[in-house]
């Protein structure tokens, strides 16, 4: 008995040393799970140097920031949101943190602090806030296109369209959501463009709060007269992180 033992032993030890020098070559055969982690996309500008089509992916995850692009020179900027007045004092009168018990649509003012104002990049044509974006002195139209493929088409008619401007909003740009299942959150006073900003939205009916996207392409007239095409593809990352976005844009347009 003990050698028949030690016979089924020695087999099942043949047979495992087989099996696991064959792993490499048999891992094709069965599905495995992916890498969540590994993405083709890098963050930043993915695409020749040259390109007038390509993806912006960002990290948009920080309610503290704003990242500023340049899409003439294809280049980002991160400045933070202060949360301080500046080392002299001086208000300019609007901007603020401001703690918000939010219902829905429904604002009820809790306190603020006064705060600088906002360090823009020396050069950009936009800047986005997690899911908020502002122009520098540009404007927005949201078409009723779902692909930046079909917008090409009617590029004449996109230009002639009605732009809107940024507008100044108390309850749009969020800062921080500590509180947030207690409905309560803190917003900062912020240009935004409101048209734009609808790419994605929050509803904070119940927290936590529901997202939801256009899935539209919006063209972005600059300062300068030149117009582009933007698209948001993603807002999120294969791990669900709210933020991480994936944008598909054509500029010039």
């Amino acid at each position: 008995m003990l050698n028949l033992k030690k016979q089924h032993f020695a087999i099942f030890l043949l047979l495992w040393v087989f099996l696991s020098s064959c792993n490499g070559i048999m891992s094709g055969i069965y599905d495995e799970p992916e890498d969540e982690t590994t993405d083709e996309i890098v963050f930043g500008f993915n695409g020749p140097a040259d390109a007038t089509r390509y993806i912006l992916k960002l990290n948009a995850t920080s309610f503290t920031q704003w990242i500023y692009v340049d899409l003439h020179d294809k280049t980002l900027t991160v400045k933070e949101i202060p949360d301080t007045l500046s080392l002299t004092g001086k208000w300019d009168g609007r901007t603020r943190w401001e703690l918000d018990s939010v219902r829905g649509e429904k604002y009820i003012f809790m306190r603020d602090i006064k705060v600088a104002a906002q360090e823009d990049a020396d050069k950009w044509d936009l800047a986005i806030h997690h899911f908020d974006v502002k122009t520098n002195n540009g404007a927005v139209y949201e078409t009723p296109y779902s692909s930046i493929d079909d917008a090409l088409n009617h590029t004449d008619a996109i230009k002639a369209a009605t732009f809107a401007g940024d507008e100044w909003t108390s309850h749009q740009c969020i800062v921080d959501m500590t509180y947030m299942m207690s409905w309560k959150i803190w917003f900062i006073g912020s240009y935004v463009n409101p048209v734009l900003t609808r790419w994605v939205t929050m509803d904070f009916s119940t927290p936590p709060p529901k997202y939801s996207v256009s899935n539209r392409v919006y063209a972005l007239r600059m300062s300068d007269g030149t117009y582009a095409a933007l698209f948001l593809d993603k807002y999120y990352d294969t791990l669900g992180q709210k933020g991480i976005l994936t944008i598909d844009i054509k500029y010039p347009l």
